[in-house]
């Protein structure tokens, strides 16, 4: 009788966790938010937009096209961003090589690949104080009925 009873209340565990995990975002209110992200004046193709509330909570991204256009997602494709003021983050690099793991050069003296673990040499396209919320000075006001949201980043 115990077990059966253990197994009950392990299923109704597994079932609630469910159906909480689904309902996950359900009453999460989205506005939908677009835009255009250029660079001294031109398009930024393959630039990674992210939008992430002030207050908290889930962050929403989006990636450029040719055009510089973006669309956010936050859940599901293309559904928005959280309401309220959000702080733009906006990065685009570019791999320009690797070298081992707190060490110098990619190669050794034959012209070799380093054996072990490698970290990627990058370039940033868009200035580096873009890439991260804490840094980057653009904010936006996501709210019902907005424009398309111009993303006008001037390089140092």
């Amino acid at each position: 009788m115990r077990s059966a009873i253990h197994c009950y209340g392990v299923v109704g565990m597994v079932v609630c966790s469910v159906l909480l995990m689904s309902g996950c975002g359900g009453g999460l209110k989205l506005i939908p938010v677009e835009g255009t992200v250029t660079l001294d004046g031109e398009p930024v193709e393959g630039a990674t937009v992210l939008f992430e509330p002030a207050e908290g909570g889930k962050p929403a991204t989006g990636t450029t096209d040719a055009a510089g256009k973006f669309v956010l997602t936050t859940l599901e494709q293309g559904d928005g961003a959280v309401p309220g003021t959000n702080k733009v983050a906006v990065t685009k690099v570019k791999v320009i090589g690797s070298r081992p793991v707190g060490g110098a050069s990619s190669a050794d003296a034959e012209g070799e690949e380093a054996s072990g673990d490698m970290e990627e040499q990058v370039e940033f396209i868009v200035p580096a104080e873009y890439a991260n919320t804490r840094t980057s000075p653009l904010t936006v006001e996501v709210k019902s009925g907005m424009d398309p949201v111009p993303l006008d980043i001037q390089s140092n």
